[in-house]
């Protein structure tokens, strides 16, 4: 056996197989033969070399990762004496507008479902009572959950076209006047907000929480 054996011998080791020849027996040879050790260890260099290169660079896209995670700037506008002041967004204004309307809403409820409607009986104070409380109570949920506001517009839509209906044929057949019907301007108002925050849902445009990204 010469040293071409054991060289194939320890090629196959190299690549991690059987090269037909012990182990013990093709270290003890590479201990007496310098050449074949040298070969052994140019071998086992150019195999590594091949196996394991240097990392390709890539671009540096710290900057784009943290301008796309960062929240939107906050709008500001000048005023007087060179101050700047934030501007609230549509949405937070509609849902701050929905929170006042449907306070509103519930104080005249209130009333009325305890029977003090002037010019209403009981029965009927009663029943009005109870649509306004619906009514505010509706719109304080899309207040707090503005995804709603898609599936609450076209029952407040159908009542304030009814009320705008009703309240037209009541003031021209003199049964009542404009003064006494300017409460349901609250279902109006209601109405408003209710389109501006659907349309910026759809948009995708509402705030929502998010989670904290891993790192």
């Amino acid at each position: 056996m010469d040293c071409s054996d054991y060289r194939e011998a320890l090629s196959a080791r190299i690549d991690g197989e059987d090269g037909g020849i012990g182990t013990t027996r093709v270290d003890a040879h590479l201990e007496t033969c310098p050449q074949c050790r040298a070969w052994a260890e140019a071998a086992t260099s150019v195999t590594r070399s091949t196996r394991v290169g240097l990392a390709e660079p890539v671009p540096d896209l710290t900057a784009a990762i943290m301008t796309a995670i960062a929240p939107p700037p906050i709008r500001t506008r000048v005023v007087a004496g060179g101050f700047s002041t934030t501007r609230p967004s549509p949405v937070f204004v509609g849902r701050l507008g929905l929170l006042l309307v449907s306070g509103a809403q519930l104080m005249l409820a209130v009333p009325a479902l305890l029977g003090n409607d002037p010019g209403a009986s009981v029965h009927i104070a009663h029943e009005q009572g109870s649509w306004a409380l619906a009514l505010a109570v509706g719109l304080l949920v899309v207040a707090l959950r503005p995804s709603r506001a898609a599936a609450m517009l076209p029952l407040v839509a159908a009542l304030a076209a009814g009320l705008a209906l009703t309240t037209a044929l009541d003031i021209s057949a003199g049964r009542t006047q404009a003064a006494a019907e300017a409460p349901h301007g609250l279902a109006f108002v209601g109405l408003g907000l209710l389109w501006l925050l659907a349309r910026d849902v759809q948009a995708g445009r509402t705030p929502r929480i998010h989670a904290p990204r891993p790192a």
